[in-house]
């Protein structure tokens, strides 16, 4: 099965810090003159005996230095193995999707993003390009980009020849897409269908619906109304529950306004000039400050209810731990989802 492709589809990665232990490869596209076609219609290509023990051994290096959490020296070998074999053979799909797992596991989630794209748009299976969009998706969903995540999670999920599971773990990280989008109404819409059809993840989706229904009942502030408030010194803040603000604002202003009042019967003009436009400072930073009081208040309650609602259900939301299946191969779906 020709797979060549995939080479040229292994994306430059960003360099890690400084202070990684080894530097991210930069994997290039590959300048290799082997066909593109199909990879079903390509010839294996054919090697010697050495030269298969050599690409067998880079590969099974390659798996090494993955399980031993080495990912940017495996995605070395991974390309290794790959030119060796000119992108043919049973194993070349698991060593391309193996470098979109070590992108992944390496935090690269861009890079990680575009090679799996780049296979699920060059795969001549279903099974591959399916696998490839799943593992694209959740590298864009944990890169905060949801906006990204949830095309490829939804065509796995309008499909119907996705295997059930798949479109199981497709489904449930669809809603979290939208749950990170700020779509409720659409992920609350997928958690039920994860309920109504008592799927594995229904008992997590209750408790998101859970969550969802405490979302309607956030307590918020108005921040017009702290605003019409703080045309009384400290009156906004009272509203806001910020006693010491309120205490600090009403008395700054009272002295203010006593010392111009002050100055301006005694005759003192430009003394109570300076003391009159400091005392219109400070009152109208007290008026923007209770309204930009109010909005950091209904954002920082919506901010603590999602960290709650991720904190309580969305654990499976990461990528599997390294050595949560045993025996499982680096790149096999099997680590991407479940």
């Amino acid at each position: 099965m020709n797979f060549a492709l995939v080479i040229a589809a292994a994306v430059v990665a960003q360099a890690p810090p400084a202070a990684e232990p080894a530097p991210a490869p930069s994997p290039a596209p590959a300048t290799d003159d082997v066909d593109a076609g199909a990879a079903d219609e390509a010839p294996v290509a054919t090697l010697t005996p050495d030269q298969q023990a050599l690409a067998a051994h880079t590969l099974s290096y390659g798996d090494h230095l993955f399980l031993d959490g080495d990912w940017y020296r495996s995605i070395s070998e991974y390309r290794r193995y790959l030119y060796l074999v000119r992108g043919t053979g049973q194993d070349a799909e698991r060593a391309a999707m193996a470098i979109g797992e070590a992108l992944l596991r390496g935090e690269q989630w861009d890079a990680a993003g575009r090679q799996l794209d780049g296979i699920a748009q060059r795969a001549g299976r279903l099974e591959l390009r399916q696998q490839a969009l799943f593992g694209a998706g959740r590298a864009y969903l944990l890169d905060q980009r949801p906006e990204l995540a949830k095309p490829r999670f939804r065509l796995l999920v309008e499909d119907g020849g996705t295997e059930a599971k798949l479109k199981s773990e497709a489904v449930w990280l669809l809603a979290w897409g939208h749950f990170d989008a700020g779509e409720l109404t659409e992920a609350r819409a997928y958690f039920q269908r994860l309920v109504d059809e008592r799927d594995a993840h229904a008992e997590q989706a209750k408790g998101v619906l859970a969550a969802l229904d405490g979302y309607a009942k956030l307590e918020s502030k108005d921040p017009l109304l702290a605003g019409a408030l703080s045309l009384i010194p400290g009156l906004g803040h009272v509203y806001l529950g910020q006693w010491g603000i309120a205490l600090t604002s009403a008395t700054w202003n009272g002295l203010f306004i006593f010392a111009a009042v002050s100055a301006w019967l005694a005759g003192d003009w430009g003394v109570a000039t300076v003391l009159t436009l400091m005392e219109v400072g400070w009152y109208a930073g007290g008026v923007f400050g209770a309204v930009a009081g109010a909005y950091r208040y209904n954002r920082d309650a919506v901010r603590n209810w999602r960290d709650e609602a991720l904190a309580s259900w969305g654990q499976s939301r990461e990528l599997p731990g390294l050595h949560a299946v045993e025996g499982a191969l680096p790149g096999t779906i099997v680590r991407f989802a479940f």
